[in-house]
């Protein structure tokens, strides 16, 4: 991304019952939806490289928040849990949608020690 967002990272959040994504900063999206009094957002998922694109709801729990939670956290825990790869577009101000791509190798296994370390 360009000029101020180039730095922004973002990583996978998981744990028995949720999921969600932490941003190093707070992410700058548009198209927002409020429920409830969270914004709402539409992101593109892809997995595995395949064509088929999905839609997906995320909230931020609070404004400038750097976290976007899983409106569906056991869609998204199931797809983490068994894709190998995700692509996630953001409807990102100033860049239409901005990638991200994480390789998700070994996530089925750190799901499985996250809920057998809560019990």
């Amino acid at each position: 991304m360009g000029f101020p967002y180039h730095n922004h990272r973002a990583r996978f959040m998981v744990d028995c019952d949720s999921a969600w994504i932490r941003f190093t900063d707070s992410p700058n999206l548009t198209n927002v939806d409020y429920v409830n009094g969270q914004s709402h957002y539409q992101i593109r998922v892809r997995l595995d490289g395949g064509t088929d694109t999905h839609t997906w709801t995320v909230s931020q729990p609070s404004v400038a928040s750097n976290d976007l939670n899983f409106v569906s956290d056991s869609q998204a825990i199931s797809a983490l849990s068994s894709a190998s790869k995700i692509m996630i577009a953001f409807p990102w101000y100033g860049e239409r949608n901005a990638v991200f791509e994480w390789d998700l190798t070994g996530s089925t296994d750190a799901i499985r020690k996250s809920c057998e370390s809560r019990q």
